[in-house]
């Protein structure tokens, strides 16, 4: 046995039998949770260094750490893991699991593909979709990329300047 998930609450502990577990909702996870609340896929809980790491996998209610919604991180012992809205203490002793020196970083960063797959309006919780709205663009040429073109009744351009100098630079794509 590599450690323990002690429940905060009703429940029995979960072993934690192996160094790589699925944990979720459905009969394939190496642990499954029987609540509505956890997603079929929810986590996975590895062994990297002689510590306990868990990676939540787009899961709908989300996997925090002492109370902090987490992507991948670091689980050291004593630590609260949530799984939604089930609570578990970790247990397991990082020295039995082959741990020498100082633990590896607490939050793994995102990888370079993780970071381009969105935009980083996306990645602050925003939604919908933008896009460049035409124009020279931002200093090209030495034009007023805060400029907004309007053509007047005669179907000459004219250029019409916005409010701030990127006011007309991006616009919301309409949901159609």
């Amino acid at each position: 046995m590599f450690g323990e998930l002690m429940p905060i609450g009703p429940g029995a502990p979960v072993e934690l039998y192996k160094k790589i577990l699925l944990v979720g909702r459905r009969p394939d996870c190496d642990i499954t949770l029987k609540s509505t609340t956890v997603s079929g896929h929810h986590c996975r809980l590895y062994v990297n260094q002689g510590y306990w790491f868990v990676k939540d996998l787009d899961s709908s209610n989300g996997t925090r750490v002492n109370g902090h919604p987490v992507r991948e991180h670091r689980l050291d012992p004593g630590d609260v893991v949530w799984f939604a809205n089930l609570r578990y203490e970790v247990a397991y002793s990082p020295k039995d699991l082959g741990a020498t020196g100082p633990p590896p970083a607490d939050e793994i960063l995102d990888t370079p593909e993780d970071i381009f797959s969105s935009s980083l309006y996306q990645r602050s919780g925003g939604t919908g979709v933008w896009q460049r709205s035409g124009g020279s663009g931002i200093g090209s040429r030495g034009e007023d990329s805060g400029a907004k073109k309007q053509v007047d009744d005669s179907g000459v351009s004219k250029k019409k300047k916005g409010k701030s100098g990127l006011s007309g630079l991006f616009r919301r794509k309409s949901s159609s």
